[in-house]
């Protein structure tokens, strides 16, 4: 088999499992957007990346769904800057949370399924010193 034909089977390997961890996360488009009780605040999504900083707050939670994940994360208590979500039982816990800022770049592709999601540099500038230590849905 040539090197050619190889590197075409790596690589549409590499991009079935990537699209896979997609579809199975509900992981789609440039952003995912929470949407309850009049409050909306758009996290970009980060699909088939891990958050790789060391900002992860103590206490995951298992979430059935990324949408219930974003959902414990505007409700986070300090603020929840982002998240990392993968499919509830491949790993004990499925829904991570990141208490500080990070940058976009160490969320890192992965051949497992997880999916990233984080606040704007623009949001987090807006908001006030209150909502640090309350969280979203106590700030607003």
């Amino acid at each position: 088999m040539s090197i050619s034909c190889v590197f075409l089977l790596s690589w549409l390997t590499w991009n079935l499992i990537i699209r896979t961890s997609f579809a199975q996360s509900g992981c789609e488009a440039n952003t995912s957007t929470y949407g309850q009780n009049g409050l909306v605040i758009s996290f970009k999504n980060l699909c088939g990346r891990d958050i790789a900083a060391q900002v992860d707050f103590p206490d995951p939670t298992n979430e059935l769904t990324r949408s219930d994940c974003i959902n414990r994360c505007v409700e986070k208590a300090p603020l929840c800057y982002g998240l990392d979500f993968t499919r509830p039982g491949t790993v004990e816990f499925s829904c991570w949370f990141m208490n500080a800022t990070f940058p976009e770049s160490s969320a890192l592709l992965q051949s497992y399924t997880v999916d990233a999601a984080m606040l704007s540099s623009e949001f987090l500038a807006r908001l006030s010193g209150d909502c640090l230590i309350m969280g979203l849905l106590g700030c607003y």
